[in-house]
């Protein structure tokens, strides 16, 4: 039998973008959510750009690199 999955990764990558609430859509730090994000954006081969916003996190989803963007701090990239 196959564990259920605790988040809904299919729904939420099908889009180009989607923002996650902190106390909503997971209980776990912001950075031990974005880490999962980046983690499950490698399985399904997809770049992701995450920013925390302190109270939420929002992923941009992407085929391709992210080009020409000012990374700072607070954004994250995963490389395939």
């Amino acid at each position: 039998m196959a564990a259920k999955r605790l988040y809904d990764w299919d729904s939420w990558f099908s889009r180009d973008r989607f923002v996650l609430r902190a106390g909503e859509d997971f209980i776990c730090s912001n950075s031990s959510m974005a880490q999962q994000v980046r983690v499950e954006a490698h399985h399904q081969r997809v770049y992701v750009m995450v920013r925390d916003e302190i109270t939420r996190l929002v992923v941009e989803v992407s085929s391709e690199p992210f080009r020409n963007h000012k990374r700072n701090k607070r954004d994250s990239f995963n490389l395939k």
